[in-house]
């Protein structure tokens, strides 16, 4: 459907009026009649137009969305192979998916992404959970699920489950992944932004039949990185924030009118041109790029052999300089034996292969800046967490040098484990 012209304006105000009949008929058979408190929601996924804003003012107790990173499109039949997926460096492009979400939030609700994933066999799924957990600190977000740990009870108890699009449980890269974002987001290790923009989407305005159907999502979604935001359908004043109507917000020129906020700063840079990012906070520094240095405050890696995500975060409560034990982590690309593809670019997955794992070869030369750091000790770690091997260290003007290699007679290394002894 062409949600252009009046047409489309027309198709939008039609859900978003059927969405507010049906909410409320279930609101009140499930609080009036059978006495329900549960905080209810719904319509998280799909194209957000701006009169659905207004209806989640009026009826949803919090707002929730989803999104995904190289979801799959199936070519011939659904959920069979062969299926495709864009398989490229999200953050040449800003890694704007995250941001794309964080206009459907209400200002003065709670928001959450009840599904998100950096989906299989896509090889940049490794950087998903450092940028998902930073994008939910950075915005205060209430709540984040992974979609999803285990389809199968199998998957999560025998062991003999091989990679697919979404499940954790046997994806041993998304699982190393998800440390960044417990660490980022649960455990807050990245403070909320303080500055705050909500752009003015109020029910008089959004409910008249316009030339054109507009997403919630304006041009310049990349400031999600560097300001909190969201809309606003209420009348109310929001003290808090930033309040910019709509007409300024979506206008033809808005991405230069509001360019100052989407140049990031702060303690998450990205770098578009490298297709690469930093971040650095007092207890999780690292970052991502596909050759070259990450340097993010303490912690250097020179990376080479295969794109990485690396970053180190403190295990106790104290800073990383002097922390007494910390987790270093360099995820590459982890795949199927025998999986298939079409072509070179791997966008075409014909066959997912099976067990055993292969990661891909590649290495991090690190340089940690620590307090004496000649008293630390470098363990490399199996998936479990279990130390395998000592890694061959040396010190030099206040760091601790080592050699972070996916390569190893004995099985991969993606894992370290930093300690003072």
């Amino acid at each position: 459907l062409n949600m252009n012209g009046k047409a489309g304006s027309a198709v939008a105000l039609f859900v978003a009026d059927t969405e507010a009949k049906m909410v409320a008929r279930m609101k009140a058979f499930l609080r009036d009649e059978i006495g329900c408190r549960a905080l209810i929601t719904d319509y998280n996924c799909g194209t957000h137009y701006q009169p659905l804003q207004p209806v989640r003012e009026a009826l949803f107790d919090y707002v929730d969305d989803h999104f995904y990173v190289d979801h799959p499109h199936f070519l011939e039949k659904k959920w069979s192979l062969p299926s495709r997926c864009g398989n490229e460096n999200p953050l040449k492009s800003g890694c704007r998916t995250p941001c794309n979400v964080a206009f459907t939030r209400l200002a003065d609700k709670p928001f959450s992404v009840s599904e998100y994933n950096f989906s299989g066999p896509g090889m940049f799924r490794g950087v998903g959970g450092i940028m998902t957990g930073a994008m939910g600190a950075l915005q205060d977000w209430s709540a984040l699920w992974r979609f999803a740990y285990a389809h199968r009870l199998e998957n999560m108890f025998d062991g003999e489950g091989s990679a697919g699009y979404f499940d954790v449980s046997t994806d041993p890269l998304s699982q190393a992944s998800e440390r960044a974002s417990l660490c980022l987001f649960l455990r807050r290790d990245l403070a909320p932004v303080p500055q705050k923009v909500a752009v003015s989407l109020p029910q008089r305005e959004v409910g008249e039949l316009k030339e054109r159907a507009l997403s919630v999502t304006p041009t310049w979604s990349g400031a999600a990185w560097n300001v909190q935001v969201a809309t606003s359908a209420s009348e109310s004043a929001l003290p808090d924030w930033r309040v910019v109507p709509s007409a300024e917000a979506y206008a033809t020129n808005a991405a230069t009118a509001f360019a100052s906020l989407t140049n990031t700063c702060g303690a998450l840079v990205i770098d578009q041109v490298r297709g690469a990012f930093t971040i650095v906070t007092a207890h999780t520094v690292g970052g991502f790029a596909e050759t070259g240095a990450i340097s993010a405050g303490p912690l250097k890696a020179e990376i080479s052999g295969a794109p990485a995500t690396v970053w180190a975060s403190a295990l106790d409560s104290a800073p990383i300089a002097t922390s007494g034990r910390l987790l270093l982590t360099h995820l590459t690309d982890v795949q199927n034996t025998g999986v298939r593809y079409a072509e070179r670019a791997r966008k075409t997955l014909l066959s997912w292969g099976k067990l055993p794992y292969l990661v891909r070869v590649g290495q991090a030369d690190i340089s940690l800046a620590l307090k004496n750091p000649e008293a630390y000790t470098v363990y490399a770690l199996a998936t479990n967490g279990r130390r395998v091997e000592k890694v061959a260290t040396k010190t030099a003007e206040g760091k601790l040098c080592f050699t972070a290699s996916v390569a190893n007679p004995n099985g991969a290394r993606m894992l370290y484990e930093i300690v003072r002894e």
